[in-house]
């Protein structure tokens, strides 16, 4: 003889045999699974905020160099504005965010590039899935020449197979927020190569509304000079002004590398 549930009658009883458990157990077991998934995204996003923290090209020398490492008295302005700055850092939608200038003139090593990278640090720390790609990159003006000098030796093969010229500069002109460091270290023979590149990397970042943080040991005349500033020459720097708000933080003074040496 077959006996007939009512379906309610016979879901209930499939569902009650299955998990064996009453309605408190199953909504504890229910939390507890729930609880094993976001541990288990928290970590994939560990995971991955730390892979981006070595592959987005802070030196290894900054690996650790995040604000808590910056002696806030050595370059008190410099670090409120460069704090505040890394804080507000709109991840989700970077596109108005202003750009921001760091510079000295007659003083090294005064902690740009140690703050540089602890934007960068702060940035990826609190990034929490807002976006899928890496929010920064970090990139010195001398590397980023070097890099794209190479592409022009490449062979056929090598061609198919590494990044080019636009493949490099398109890559820093889409990052949320790209770090220049250092700019105008380095005397370079070919004049127009800088200004070019500069200039593809700076408009189209002008274009799209994104920032870029600039490090430099040049004043707004030496910067004006290296970047291109008027219309025949590319003009870098005045776009860079706008898009900084005419907002150049100065940190000249005395060597914060002498200072970390004389800690140790």
């Amino acid at each position: 003889m077959v006996t007939y549930f009512p379906e309610n009658s016979l879901l209930s009883a499939w569902s009650n045999g299955r998990s064996g458990l009453c309605p408190a157990c199953r909504q504890k077991r229910s939390d507890e699974l729930d609880a094993a998934e976001m541990s288990k995204a928290k970590g994939e996003m560990d995971d991955r905020r730390e892979r981006w923290r070595q592959t987005c090209g802070i030196p290894p020398k900054y690996t650790l160099s995040g604000f808590q490492q910056f002696d806030k008295s050595w370059q008190p302005k410099a670090f409120a504005v460069v704090r505040e700055y890394a804080e507000n850092f709109p991840i989700r939608a970077p596109e108005g965010y202003k750009s921001l200038v760091l510079y000295s003139t007659k003083s090294w090593g005064t902690g740009k590039t140690h703050l540089a990278c602890a934007v960068a640090h702060h940035i990826l720390s609190r990034w929490n899935g807002e976006t899928g790609i890496c929010p920064v990159r970090f990139v010195s003006e001398p590397v980023l020449f070097k890099t794209i000098r190479e592409t022009y030796s490449y062979s056929p093969l090598e061609k198919e197979t590494k990044s080019s010229e636009s493949d490099i500069i398109n890559s820093l002109i889409r990052v949320p927020l790209l770090i220049l460091d250092d700019l105008g270290k380095e005397d370079v023979a070919d004049l127009r190569f800088v200004q070019r590149t500069l200039f593809a990397i700076i408009d189209g970042r002008y274009n799209l509304d994104l920032p870029v943080l600039v490090t430099a040991n040049l004043d707004d005349a030496g910067l004006r000079a290296h970047m291109g500033g008027a219309t025949e020459n590319e003009a870098s720097f005045n776009r860079l002004m706008e898009m900084c708000k005419s907002t150049m933080i100065r940190m000249d003074g005395k060597s914060y590398r002498d200072k970390l040496a004389g800690d140790k």
